[in-house]
């Protein structure tokens, strides 16, 4: 038995409120609800069952690293296709869509940092 009836049937709310794109995750593993900002709190790892969720590779630098400490070098080098190799695409083609994907030049980031320092 329920508890509340409804008076009225149709009744519709009014608009439904825009939430910003990215305020949650879904968690892989178990499906959790997850607030960004908290996800964040906790080094990327869900609070509910412990995933470690995938992360970009300055965020990692910026994890690990002292704050203002990582000094990035040979940041200009660019991945080449020298032997002009083709599959079912060229190579130069999988690299130009990997650079614009990741927003990174080369496949590692190389550089100095301090750790508690």
């Amino acid at each position: 038995m329920a508890w509340f009836k409804r008076t009225q049937k149709g009744v519709t709310t009014t608009e439904k409120k825009q939430l910003p794109d990215g305020l949650w995750l879904k968690c892989e593993q178990c499906n959790e609800i997850l607030y960004r900002k908290e996800l964040e709190r906790n080094l990327y790892v869900c609070y509910k069952c412990n995933f470690h969720f995938r992360i970009r590779s300055y965020q990692y630098i910026q994890i690990l690293l002292d704050e203002n400490s990582f000094e990035e070098f040979e940041k200009n080098i660019k991945s080449v296709d020298p032997l002009h190799f083709r599959d079912r695409r060229r190579y130069s083609d999988r690299i130009r869509d990997a650079m614009k994907n990741s927003g990174l030049n080369e496949a590692i980031i190389t550089g100095f940092g301090n750790i508690m320092g």
